[in-house]
């Protein structure tokens, strides 16, 4: 599904991968942390896109 959306955004925008074991679904606080993750890696090489 990941390369399904890196293909719908052809390449305007990042897209980053938050893994889960089969069947688990993902809830919203473990998205934002996720998200929190991969800004703040990204700001800490150089900014964001």
């Amino acid at each position: 599904m990941v390369e399904d959306v890196r293909l719908a955004v052809e390449g305007r925008v990042p897209v980053h991968f938050y893994g889960r074991a089969g069947g688990m679904i993902p809830d919203p606080d473990g998205i934002a942390n996720k998200a929190r993750e991969v800004v703040e890696s990204q700001l800490a090489v150089g900014g964001a896109r």
